[in-house]
């Protein structure tokens, strides 16, 4: 796994002078040895996160006193792969005492109006990646609010970070959700996609760290020329 974000770039990024790669750049994508880290601007931005429970992965670490390296670069393959097609950045990609977790944005190095719908086709898309190679438990949260986005660190040795409440708040959606409601959504997330996609409402739920009950959306499927209304 990385810690290096991947994603699009635009379209006049040129990828083809860039040289072989050498060292570390060797595990980095060819869009990322292009691009220049320090035209990345540390601002505030908004940004829709994703964060993917995979705990399969860690009852097999438990189990075993380890991971299986081929099993776990797999079910990594597959998620980089799907979030890709959507223009994503991974942001982490965990094994620790709570589980093992994906986290990926949609925001950080290029933004969009449709920064939520793609988080959210990508959700759908992760799900069904997931069960195809055996992890059926997976559970994912979704959010989008305003973050800090940028780079962190000494030019010779530095991430590329999101950090804000709304990852909290995707972490926390991802530890609600269910076997018969794998995705939970924000409001925000529901507010921007509804048009689009097709919910259901869960029961007011208390998410740590927010005050008084919040509420839950389960994105269903894409909504077709038959579905009256856009409330869900």
């Amino acid at each position: 796994a990385a810690h290096a974000s991947s994603g699009d770039t635009d379209e006049d990024t040129d990828v083809t002078d860039a040289g072989p790669p050498s060292g570390l750049e060797l595990y980095l994508p060819a869009h990322l040895r292009a691009l220049e880290l320090t035209a990345l601007h540390s601002e505030m931005r908004n940004v829709a996160i994703l964060f993917v429970s995979l705990p399969e992965l860690q009852a097999e670490s438990l189990r075993h006193e380890g991971v299986d390296a081929a099993r776990a670069n797999r079910v990594f393959e597959v998620l980089l792969a799907t979030m890709h097609r959507f223009g994503g950045d991974i942001r982490d990609f965990l094994f620790e005492d709570k589980g093992a977790t994906f986290i990926c944005s949609f925001g950080m190095q290029r933004r969009t109006e449709q920064d939520a719908l793609r988080a959210v086709v990508c959700a759908f898309d992760l799900s069904t990646a997931l069960d195809g190679v055996g992890v059926p438990s997976h559970r994912i949260g979704a959010t989008i609010g305003r973050a800090f986005s940028g780079c962190c660190g000494h030019p010779d040795r530095r991430d590329v970070v999101m950090m804000g409440p709304e990852g909290n708040m995707a972490a926390r959606l991802m530890g609600k959700a269910t076997a018969k409601a794998r995705i939970l959504t924000s409001e925000a997330v529901w507010e921007r996609t509804k048009e689009s996609v097709l919910y259901d409402m869960t029961q007011k739920i208390k998410l740590k760290g927010r005050d008084g009950p919040s509420r839950a959306f389960v994105p269903i499927r894409m909504r077709d020329s038959g579905d009256a209304g856009s409330s869900g």
